[in-house]
């Protein structure tokens, strides 16, 4: 008695997500203030000594919202 399969077969037909952790949300968020010159100037600027972060979530949409001030 083989215990092979010939051929396995499944069908997912629900729709895939991209799902990423608190920490990979954070990381990329930053990556792309740093990738933009207008973020990453204020990022860089010496004379800010202080930042807001707001996050929202978006669960009809399923998208984060992030948002960014210096003071």
């Amino acid at each position: 008695m083989s215990h092979l399969y010939r051929s396995i077969i499944y069908y997912n037909s629900f729709p895939s997500y991209n799902w990423m952790t608190q920490g990979e949300i954070a990381n990329s968020t930053v990556a792309g203030w740093m990738s933009s010159p207008g973020h990453r100037k204020n990022i860089l600027t010496a004379t800010y000594d202080r930042e807001g972060i707001g996050v929202a979530v978006s669960r009809e949409r399923n998208e984060v919202y992030i948002t960014q001030n210096f003071c």
